[in-house]
């Protein structure tokens, strides 16, 4: 079963016997889009027994890596997260994979739109408009690609590229916060909540990550 992200899940079980869960969270980008968002895939999968049983085992290992945190685990946690992904999209098939090509085309169109105005404070109404939508709609057709709403995805984009301006080391908060078309004291607010840090806690921890 694959769960779409930000997407709220819910599970019951109408008999006295329970059942055993393994779940893995993932995130799997081509170029700068999670791949899910790409292309349409069947949600719910029946695996072979030779399959579930391979799947059953990588899940193990996830776990393994998990727990016992050795400087290796990374390295074989990407390996068998990949596999699980292969096995995912061999048993699907591939002639049942399908291209989300016209909303991709809409939403490159507003990604793009967001990514040269990370400076300004754009409204729903100028967002929908480039894809000519009424307000409301857009934000259901946004957060349904997206999994966020157009606003929250924007500010996500504006805090990723205030990082990389902290990173800098050469402006003041102030500063960044105007490149980013917010005021300081938003930003501050909001890049703590979105990071665990301040943003000037933030540029010092990495100043001394980076010796």
């Amino acid at each position: 079963m694959l769960m779409p992200a930000k997407v709220k899940q819910s599970y019951t079980t109408i008999s006295a016997q329970t059942y055993l869960k393994y779940w893995v969270h993932f995130t799997a980008i081509v170029g700068d889009r999670p791949i899910f968002q790409l292309i349409d895939t069947p949600v719910v999968l029946k695996l072979s027994s030779t399959a579930y049983e391979h799947a059953r085992g990588l899940m193990s290992t996830l776990r393994e890596c998990h727990l016992e945190r050795s400087w290796i685990s990374p390295i074989r946690k990407h390996a068998a997260l990949l596999e699980l992904l292969h096995i995912y999209f061999q048993a699907t098939g591939l002639e049942r994979i399908q291209l989300r090509s016209k909303d991709l085309d809409k939403l490159n169109i507003i990604l793009s739109y967001m990514a040269e105005n990370l400076d300004k404070r754009l409204t729903i109404q100028e967002l929908a408009q480039q894809l000519h939508l009424h307000p409301n709609y857009f934000i259901t057709y946004f957060k349904e690609h997206m999994g966020e709403s157009p606003i929250q995805y924007m500010n996500h984009m504006k805090l990723e590229h205030a990082k990389q301006l902290l990173l800098g080391n050469t402006l003041h908060v102030n500063e960044i916060a105007e490149r980013i078309g917010m005021d300081a004291y938003y930003f501050s607010r909001i890049f703590k909540e979105y990071t665990g840090f301040s943003p000037t806690a933030y540029m010092a921890s990495k100043m001394i990550q980076n010796g």
